[in-house]
């Protein structure tokens, strides 16, 4: 598949790099452009375990799990005839057992996890996707540095999606971007892997359809957290792997656009 606007690069880039790998980042474009297709694969190009996930339908214990009871031991601090005394407590407890595909996450050395479709996860799957997010967990487990999140979603502002929009909260975690169709780009790749011709030229009639250039969906603010994200990317070598138009767009999307 063509790169999207540099989005191929961008993900390359975060997938080899700890520090820029621990944000999260949502691919915001028209549907049927390709952005799957390019996060897959960086996937298989970068030696990542590509785990996917369609948040369509997609109930709670898709993402947290099954609860189910455990028994822990605890300290308990209790004063028998005067003096205080610790012993241990046998309590029951409830703990999640995580879906396979975070499982898979969590014992890959280095995995990209794609999040599809995810303006339409129901309320209850958005709660549950806050901490993945914002800390990498995800019930009780936590996954490693090696895995990246990306999200995909549609525009919320086009009339064509019936899609809700996504809560600001969730995006001030993650570096916002906005996907496009290069149809020079789409060409040369067609051309190479055996599009007709017939098919190519009517990819430049379509140009203004399909292909179309979206506006940015979300106009971000300057957060403490967007500082510290956007300076974590600069020392992660932001300025130095990637070309500085794309650079400046990524730290936009982290950092905030106003």
């Amino acid at each position: 598949m063509p790169d999207l606007g540099g989005m191929k690069e961008v993900l390359t880039w975060q997938i080899n790099s700890p520090l820029a790998a621990r944000y999260a980042t949502w691919l915001f474009g028209p549907t049927g452009i390709g952005k799957t297709d390019v996060i897959e694969q960086v996937a298989r190009e970068n030696g990542a375990e590509f785990i996917y996930l369609n948040a369509t339908g997609m109930e709670p214990t898709d993402m947290l799990g099954l609860p189910s009871l455990d028994t822990v031991m605890v300290k308990a601090e209790e004063e028998v005839d005067g003096k205080k005394v610790t012993r241990d407590v046998e309590v029951k407890v409830t703990r999640f057992a995580p879906p396979l595909p975070f499982v898979r996450a969590a014992y890959a050395k280095k995995s990209l996890l794609c999040i599809d479709e995810a303006s339409r996860l129901t309320r209850q799957c958005r709660n549950a996707v806050m901490p993945l997010l914002d800390r990498k967990s995800i019930g009780d487990l936590q996954l490693p540095a090696g895995c990246l999140v990306v999200c995909t979603a549609n525009p919320p502002d086009e009339e064509d999606y019936q899609v809700d929009e996504i809560d600001k909260a969730m995006l001030r975690r993650s570096i916002v971007m906005p996907t496009t169709f290069d149809l020079d780009r789409w060409r040369q790749w067609g051309v190479f892997n055996g599009v007709t011709p017939r098919v190519l030229a009517a990819a430049g009639r379509l140009a203004s359809g399909l292909f179309r250039k979206v506006k940015h969906p979300y106009e971000q603010i300057l957060t403490p957290f967007g500082l510290k994200m956007a300076s974590d990317l600069v020392k992660a070598g932001l300025f130095d792997s990637l070309e500085r138009d794309l650079a400046m767009m990524v730290l936009q999307g982290a950092a905030g656009r106003e």
